[in-house]
């Protein structure tokens, strides 16, 4: 009789542990659908276009889950002659500033890390110098739109991580530029 009551005990103290497990799973927070289902139709539909036009500026931009990677071709946004940003690109620098101050508010704890990367045609130092001055260009500039600098990583990787071969002009191109992750 006292097995009996044991063991009808346990089942007991099973059923409503997995029962308060099931009940626990189902309860939903108060947490916005976007966090939960990172898809680019939950976006608003003024970050949808700022993304657009994001894309239309030549920078590209790369959506895997809640990460957002932009790369921005530096043939295309600096000087080839004083590597100072040209002036005409400006806007579409503010548009990307803005579209990240918008997206990093879904976040608790938003990072954004800006990598510079360069091709290999100078000598080691002077390209990862280069490559700094670039990341860090694109981060002054987004800084000076109203992104936290705390939220910041800042690097300049040389050609230490190319993405085409830099034995032909093309692909040494591809090579030379900064990636701007938002997560």
């Amino acid at each position: 009789m006292k097995n009996k009551w044991i063991k009808s005990l346990g089942c007991m103290i099973v059923a409503s542990t997995l029962l308060i497990g099931l009940t626990a799973c189902s309860r939903r927070d108060e947490v916005p659908a976007y966090i939960q289902n990172p898809i680019v139709k939950n976006l608003s539909d003024r970050q949808r276009k700022m993304l657009a036009d994001i894309e239309g500026s030549g920078i590209q931009v790369i959506k895997q889950g809640m990460l957002f990677t932009f790369v921005i071709p530096t043939d295309c946004f600096f000087s080839r002659e004083t590597r100072m940003l040209k002036s005409h690109r400006d806007k579409d620098l503010d548009r990307l500033a803005q579209f990240i101050h918008e997206y990093s508010q879904y976040f608790a704890y938003p990072r954004v890390t800006i990598v510079g990367h360069t091709d290999k045609v100078w000598l080691s130092p002077a390209r990862d110098k280069l490559s700094m001055h670039y990341a860090e260009t694109i981060a002054t500039f987004l800084r000076e739109d109203g992104i936290d600098s705390n939220i910041m990583t800042v690097l300049g990787r040389g050609a230490k991580d190319p993405i085409g071969s830099n034995g032909y002009p093309m692909g040494a191109s591809f090579n030379r530029r900064v990636v701007v992750t938002v997560h």
